[in-house]
């Protein structure tokens, strides 16, 4: 699996060296987040190349690798502009959004020139992939702008459960499933695949998108000393959703199908009424308990059972890569560190 991150860190080290040379503040700047992911395994660079390799691309997929450099670069610059939307990223960051927002400018306008430099690309197909790669952005920004403005509280007070749900998985779509969607077709158009493999990869990419984002909206119920930070987010970044208002998985169940005191006590922090960090890890105990964790898991693994069926058209060889990225979903140290706010 490293082999792919190894190959894409190598470029993206080379994508930014001119930076370097020419403003090191700015490029320290912009290096802070992708210096924690390069050498590490890289999710969406593996999916780029097995989803290319998935089609029997006569190809060497080490052709395509400016493509998965550009996907790196684009899910750090991502980052970039997450932190200013969730105010996260600790103190000094959050002194200062306008570096954010800088990296966050750079960095997709280097994914975007890395896309130019991938080799024997017809005229029409290198259109065809930037116009994908700029709809990546836009569907970002619009689930985004809903997470902040839409998929809240205070905007969903006269609606069902059902109706709740679904608001919540088309945020999770527009943040995160689109982009692994995407991805999948950009890698389909590299290797000239079939019409009914390219959808199949574009199903697979969107669904195991859609439970990722699940799991991580779970991990942010994991208090700070755990210290189960990521290369995007610190642990004090923990509880920003609840925090911030925003509706997920673990929340919409207990909201709908809570007792009355669990309602209040999630209601009150959602509404950014005072909550202190042992107030917050009661709730945390709370979701664990009251199974609202346990759903937001089955949610995320009725997705993930989804995206493996979509891989179904290929033969168990060629989608044996790709299905093992479905392994994240149900084994993966956020539900781990759960298990400890279990009650007997």
């Amino acid at each position: 699996m490293l082999e792919t991150s190894e190959l894409a860190s190598n470029r993206i080290r080379k994508i930014l060296k001119p930076l370097e040379k020419d403003e090191p503040s700015l490029y320290r700047i912009c290096f802070e987040l992708l210096e924690k992911r390069l050498g590490n395994f890289l999710l969406r660079g593996y999916l780029a190349r097995f989803s290319y390799q998935a089609v029997g691309s006569s190809g060497d997929w080490k052709n395509i690798i400016d493509f998965v450099a550009a996907v790196e670069l684009e899910i750090a610059a991502m980052y970039y502009s997450n932190r200013i939307f969730d105010q996260k990223g600790g103190k000094e960051i959050l002194s200062d959004p306008n570096k954010s927002f800088m990296a966050a400018v750079i960095l997709r306008d280097m994914a975007s020139l890395s896309l130019t430099s991938i080799p024997s690309v017809p005229c029409n197909d290198h259109l065809n992939i930037k116009n994908i790669f700029d709809e990546i952005d836009r569907v970002f920004y619009v689930g985004e702008y809903r997470d902040m403005y839409i998929n809240v509280y205070s905007e969903t007070l006269e609606i069902d459960e059902t109706k709740m749900l679904d608001l919540y998985i088309q945020r999770c779509y527009e943040i995160d499933g689109h982009y692994f969607e995407k991805i999948a077709e950009i890698s389909s158009v590299l290797a000239n695949a079939k019409i009914e493999e390219t959808a199949a990869l574009k199903q697979f990419g969107k669904d195991f998108g859609i439970a990722l984002q699940i799991i991580n909206d779970i991990a942010d119920f994991i208090p700070p000393e755990e210290g189960l930070g990521t290369s995007s987010k610190i642990p004090d970044d923990a509880y920003s959703d609840i925090k911030m208002g925003k509706l997920t998985a673990p929340l919409i169940f207990t909201l709908c199908n809570g007792s009355e005191s669990e309602k209040e006590t999630v209601t009150h922090a959602l509404k950014g009424k005072s909550t202190s960090k042992e107030q917050l890890v009661e709730i945390t105990k709370m979701l664990v308990n009251n199974g609202s964790i346990t759903y937001a898991q089955r949610l995320a693994r009725k997705y993930a059972n989804s995206a493996k069926k979509a891989l179904s058209i290929f033969s168990l060889e060629t989608r044996r890569p790709l299905a093992l990225m479905c392994v994240l979903i149900d084994s993966n140290r956020y539900i781990k560190a759960m298990r400890k706010y279990k009650t007997a």
